[in-house]
């Protein structure tokens, strides 16, 4: 317990939080109860790092999106059930870690908000979506790529959802990404080939054209 309380009072030194290996059921929220000696800031909006890896953590409450000053999370062989929203909002990461999580298998749109995220890791095996040509440069552990192929794709889809065209030109597609087939009644374009699809409401529910040229995929 003493080596517990002792890694949130370092923290207010080191600007950081591990917390790896405890076994946690549930974020400790704890962390904002934490102030500073002028009680001016809680330990949550100080750190800039947080070790959350290998514990048994399935959610994370909307509070976690107030650890805005967050540059490096890791969440790492938890056992979450999906990317926790209040992750999409801490805009300032530059490395985010979701390894080990299998019980993931879709990444929300929301992850485009990480505008500056420069380091991206998950274990895509079991996803399905994004497409796994995509997540398959993430699971390389090649920053860049991972970066390119899977927080650029989610970027592209948040604009088609407010200029109703979506790009995927030249991405090793070899099929229909299933967060397209989920739009309706979409104009797509592959090469020489055009048609329409019209079919459930989905988040790109204002979809009107699809330009898949230069793919793998067979028609």
């Amino acid at each position: 317990v003493m080596g517990y309380l002792f890694r949130f009072l370092a923290a207010f030194e080191t600007k950081g939080i591990d917390l790896s290996g405890f076994g946690i059921l549930q974020f400790p929220s704890e962390i904002f109860s934490f102030r500073s000696i002028d009680e001016k800031l809680t330990l949550g909006l100080m750190i800039n790092s947080l070790d959350l890896s290998s514990n048994a953590l399935s959610l994370l409450p909307e509070t976690f999106a107030d650890l805005r000053a967050l540059t490096d999370l890791s969440l790492a062989d938890n056992a979450l059930l999906r990317v926790p929203g209040a992750v999409c909002w801490l805009t300032q990461l530059t490395r985010l870690d979701l390894r080990g999580n299998f019980h993931l298998r879709r990444l929300p749109l929301e992850l485009a908000n990480l505008r500056v995220l420069r380091e991206f890791h998950v274990t895509a095996d079991r996803f399905l979506t994004p497409p796994p040509e995509i997540l398959s440069k993430a699971k390389a552990n090649d920053t860049m790529n991972g970066l390119l192929g899977v927080v650029e794709y989610m970027k592209l889809l948040v604009d088609a959802r407010d200029s109703g065209i979506l790009g995927l030109r030249r991405m090793g597609l070899r099929q229909f990404p299933p967060e397209v087939i989920a739009a309706c009644c979409v104009y797509w374009e592959y090469g020489e080939v055009r048609g329409t699809f019209i079919t459930g409401r989905g988040q790109l529910d204002a979809l009107k054209e699809v330009h898949l040229e230069n793919n793998k995929m067979q028609l």
